[in-house]
């Protein structure tokens, strides 16, 4: 199995450690709830869409905070990573939303829900992950749909920007177990006293 260490915090502690999952038989999935993606967005991809008459904004539950657009992990595996929230582009009279982000770790691709004016597509390819470092690229489907509706030039492969993963750490059973063992014998002796 690869590790990937994302983040450190101000004190050097790792904020994360995504397992990829190329070795996925290895070990079972570890069911995730709780979290978020933080995506920085590249400053010359913002560019060319807003050169272009396009305007992002941001689906809520996701927030945008000047250029990190963060989504909440709703659930999934440590290999299938779903979130809520997404991106917005408008212009040229037409609307592109892109939503529930569903990363796919074993294949380094993120899919969505996309929906171009009145059309809706589910499960469509938008982004390709990096593993080295989690930046995000314009699948040539998604360059597809911005030339489509907006007149951009072919943006297949253009970074989007790089992605945070931090799913909230979820406890072991035997931790969980020893917890409850530990709180058991707390309430033994206490009761036990008095």
């Amino acid at each position: 199995m690869k590790q990937i260490v994302l983040k450190t915090l101000s004190g050097g502690l790792p904020a994360l450690v995504v397992l990829l999952g190329l070795a996925a038989n290895s070990a079972p999935a570890v069911p995730l709830a709780g979290g978020q993606t933080d995506v920085t967005l590249d400053g010359g991809f913002l560019s060319t869409l807003t050169g272009a008459g396009i305007t992002p904004s941001i689906i809520a539950p996701g927030t945008l905070n000047g250029v990190v657009a963060t989504f909440p992990i709703s659930g999934g595996t440590d290999v299938l990573i779903e979130h809520t929230g997404g991106l917005s582009f408008s212009g040229a009279g037409n609307v592109v939303d892109i939503e529930n982000f569903l990363i796919d770790v074993n294949q380094l691709t993120v899919f969505g829900d996309v929906s171009v004016n009145s059309s809706f597509v589910t499960n469509a390819d938008l982004f390709n992950v990096n593993a080295g470092d989690l930046s995000l690229t314009l699948t040539s489907a998604a360059s597809g749909v911005f030339s489509g509706q907006f007149g951009t030039p072919d943006l297949s492969g253009a970074l989007v920007g790089v992605a945070s993963p931090m799913p909230q750490p979820v406890p072991e059973p035997t931790t969980t177990a020893l917890l409850g063992a530990g709180l058991l014998a707390f309430a033994f002796l206490r009761r036990r006293r008095s």
